[in-house]
């Protein structure tokens, strides 16, 4: 018998990429899309396209051709409006990046 794997996970992106800003008022870029869990229908996260300039200068290891796309938890969000402010500062979400 042959087993399928279902992603409970599904990606949809947005037409209007909205910059994200960390609690310390750093702009980190551009949500293009967000995750949402299919078994309870919520989105978990949003997608960005992350400023490689940044992790570089962070010295936080990311591809250098292409952009470097970034799932931030939306527990993370403190409110959105014409920007995604984030409720943890630069350094708390660059060490959560390194660590995935």
């Amino acid at each position: 018998m042959q087993t399928i794997e279902v992603s409970k996970t599904l990606e949809i992106g947005f037409g209007n990429k909205r910059e994200v800003m960390t609690a310390d008022a750093k702009i980190v870029g551009k949500v293009y899309g967000a995750e949402v869990d299919t078994q309870r229908w919520v989105v978990s996260s949003i997608l960005t396209d992350f400023d490689s300039s940044i992790l570089s200068e962070a010295d936080v290891k990311h591809p250098k051709m292409r952009k470097t796309r970034v799932s931030i938890p939306v527990d993370k969000i403190e409110k959105v409006s014409d920007i995604i402010q984030l409720s943890v500062d630069l350094n708390t979400l660059l060490s959560a990046i390194e660590e995935n």
